[in-house]
This record gives structure tokens, sequence and C-alpha cells, in this order.
């Protein structure tokens, strides 16, 4: 995603963001994430895919991407 916000496709990082999402609560459903995990890895999917804008170029910068990617990289270790 923050290579594709860096190449200034919003749509596409945003179309990741949203595929991220889905798989992170099917991932919730099938338990394959520990329930103590479940909230804080959800909110921060959901915060990353809807800080995404597309369409009006108001992307927000490659960095904030790169932070909560790095905050969902944590939880899962």
């Amino acid at each position: 995603m923050a290579t594709l916000l860096e190449e200034g496709d919003a749509c596409g990082a945003r179309s990741e963001a949203q595929r991220l999402q889905a798989d992170t609560i099917a991932a919730v459903n099938a338990g394959r994430i520990p329930p103590g995990l479940q909230e804080q890895t959800l909110a921060d999917v959901t915060e990353l895919a809807e800080s995404i804008t597309c369409g009006d170029g108001d992307a927000p910068p490659p960095g904030d991407a790169e932070r909560l990617a790095e905050r969902l990289r944590s939880s899962a270790g």
C-alpha cells in the first residue's frame, strides 16, 4: 500500500487496504487471530482502510500507511 501511495495510486492502495480489511475479518471469524489481539487489529485495519481517499487526490502521506502497517506487523508478531 505504501508503495502505491508513493506512486500516486490512491485507488489501488485503498483497494489493497479494503482487501486486507476483509481478510482480517475472515481471519477473526475463523479464529486465526488470538482473542486478545482481535479488537486492536480490526481497529488498525479499519483505520488504515478509511484513511485512504480515492479519487480526489487526498491520500494520506505514505508515512501514515507505513506507520499503520508497522502496527499491524507488531500486533501479529
